[in-house]
């Protein structure tokens, strides 16, 4: 499932500014700061500045720094945006630096500018998410997020065709051009950001919306799975241009690997945003991984320009939508707390990434079994990267196959109402495109209020701000003025969700009702349409009978009646059976507009 919170109502700033500031950070930080390496270390060993041994000490200095940078990246939680732009200037510093890394003395210059670029490119990168998608979240165009991530196949393109058009320059002076790019491109998003700022948004605000529920279980698969990836993309995503330049020295032959690299990054995930959003988020990564393998295996099996310049397309064309993938996977399975297992899976993402360059400085430049360092390593990663894509497309089949059980009756047959038939749906009855002053005044008004924004049931009844403000008043009195404890409403509200089968409801009210202490097995027992745990609040299981009948029955059983008067009172009761009407209304609408879960 997908836990997210609601989009914030329209915001009279453009837009553009922001999606704009962030593809252009992305595109420094990783475009530069990460991979720049790429395409100019095959310069660098033909001008005899960089020996194979030490380019992957570099290679792997960097890995370790951008895995640095991600751990400490929460420093700037208070002000992304400094943040991200102190990361931008670094990048630019770092990269200018090296261009005389030949010439300082001690052999660790260069390590030591890698590492720094790796751990200000994962600053940058954590900063630009939070601050960009906080600035579209307000501006009530959360779908937006995803379009900053092209930055980094764009930044990849750029440092590449830099790299291939003056291939016959020095790579220093490259490195030179690049760091000044880096610094171009950290005044310009410092200039598109200028203005109020915005505290990051939590981390459930940071993800994309996930679509369908899933497996709770599997973690350590997945971080494996994740390790896996680090590991097989990691030796083509260094080592295509160099393995391209054996084939064809003329730094514009060999050089136009890495500009097809970043251009199948940026349209991939663009690709995805706009047409793969539905899809559940293990075969999407299964995809992804299995077409990475393809890629990985083209260069062992034929030795041909043809076949580099496929592999940087297959390759470069999935590492993102995995990556994406991958993160918004570890947010559905776990909804409550992800941290925990997005941080096990960037380690083990860097882990893989580390280890690659590092098995091929330790073969060396000798053969062993009639192969060359890098083709084991490539023949290790795709062999990986397909057994990890089976499994995952393996297990979203079961997970996808799993029947859906209908909570509230058990005489329904667990398959006759899928449990979100409208999760993932396209929007149809949205706010309008124009607000009228009505419409704008009751759009102020949620704004103004408990609940600062537009989002959810509103979305559609913008339409008609009479009612919008009937319901919204029904609505806060019940949540912010009602008499129910926060645990005997949240779990009420969590059970008319699932029953009436809406994902907005469920989505937005499951972790509040965990944070007012209802047990996760509870949760767990609706969402599946198990038993209840015998240890459940008696209150809290009558309230489940209330609803079920009320929802199944249109009526209480004469029973049911006494022990809701004998357990609430009449006032306590009344405010119980409106609450359950209100919900049912509201997810109704909202089951009729599609509208999406909280995002």
């Amino acid at each position: 499932m997908s836990i997210t919170r609601p989009s914030p109502p329209p915001h009279p700033h453009p837009t553009w500014p922001v999606v704009a500031s962030g593809i252009v950070a992305l595109a420094v930080a990783m475009g530069v700061g990460r991979f720049a390496f790429t395409p100019l270390m095959p310069l660098m060993m033909r001008d005899g500045t960089l020996s194979a041994a030490a380019g992957a000490e570099w290679a792997a200095a960097n890995y370790g720094g951008y895995l640095v940078g991600a751990l400490t990246a929460s420093w700037f939680s208070g002000n992304p945006r400094r943040g991200l732009l102190l990361s931008l200037i670094g990048v630019a510093l770092t990269t200018l630096a090296t261009a005389g890394a030949d010439a300082i003395p001690g052999a660790f210059a260069g390590v030591l500018l890698r590492a720094a670029a790796g751990v200000f490119s994962a600053w940058a990168l954590v900063c630009a998410s939070s601050w960009c998608l906080a600035e579209l979240a307000r501006r009530q165009v959360s779908q937006l997020g995803a379009w900053i991530y092209t930055g980094v196949g764009l930044g990849i393109a750029l440092a590449g065709m830099l790299a291939w058009l003056g291939g016959r320059q020095p790579a220093d002076w490259l490195w030179l051009e690049l760091g000044l790019v880096a610094g171009a491109g950290a005044l310009l998003v410092w200039a598109q950001s200028a203005g109020p700022s915005t505290a990051a948004v939590r981390m459930e605000e940071r993800e994309a919306t996930a679509d369908a529920p899933d497996s709770r279980g599997g973690h350590l698969a997945l971080v494996l799975c994740y390790g896996t990836f680090g590991f097989g993309y990691i030796v083509p995503a260094t080592f295509l241009p160099a393995m391209a330049r054996e084939l064809a020295p003329d730094p514009l032959v060999f050089g136009l690997t890495w500009p097809l690299f970043g251009l199948a990054a940026a349209l991939s995930v663009a690709a995805v945003a706009r047409w793969l959003a539905a899809w559940p988020r293990k075969r999407i990564w299964a995809m992804a991984q299995g077409i990475m393998a393809l890629g990985t295996a083209l260069p062992l099996v034929v030795q041909a320009l043809w076949a580099i310049a496929a592999s940087a397309i297959f390759v470069g064309g999935t590492f993102m939508v995995a990556t994406m993938a991958g993160l918004q996977l570890a947010r559905e399975v776990r909804p409550d707390n992800p941290t925990p297992l997005l941080a096990q899976m960037t380690a083990a993402f860097a882990a893989g990434q580390i280890a690659g360059p590092l098995v091929v400085r330790a073969i060396g430049s000798g053969r062993c079994a009639g192969g060359d360092a890098l083709g084991w390593i490539g023949a290790a990663a795709t062999l990986l990267l397909v057994l990890t894509a089976l499994w995952l497309w393996r297990d979203a089949e079961l997970s996808f196959k799993k029947p859906e059980v209908s909570l509230m009756s058990p005489n329904r047959s667990a398959t006759a109402i899928p449990a979100f038939p409208e999760a993932g749906l396209s929007e149809r009855l949205g706010p309008p495109d124009t607000l009228d002053a009505d419409q704008q005044a009751a759009a102020d008004e949620l704004i103004n209020g408990p609940r600062r924004g537009v989002y959810g049931p509103f979305r559609p009844l913008l339409h008609r701000p009479p009612l919008l403000q009937a319901v919204a008043k029904v609505g806060e009195t019940l949540r912010y003025a009602g008499t129910l404890d926060d645990a005997l409403r949240e779990w009420t509200i969590c059970v008319v969700a699932r029953e009436v089968s809406n994902v907005f409801e469920w989505d937005m009210h499951l972790p509040l009702a965990e944070a007012a202490g209802v047990p996760a097995a509870a949760l767990v027992a609706v969402e599946q349409g198990t038993p209840l745990p015998d240890d459940l609040r008696s209150d809290l299981a009558l309230a489940r009978t209330v609803a079920a009948e009320l929802i199944g029955q249109h009526r209480l059983l004469d029973e049911t009646y006494a022990n809701a008067i004998l357990t609430w009172g009449e006032a306590g009761t009344v405010e119980l059976l409106t609450l359950v009407g209100y919900f049912v209304m509201v997810c109704w609408l909202m089951n009729v507009a599609r509208t999406p879960g909280p995002a």
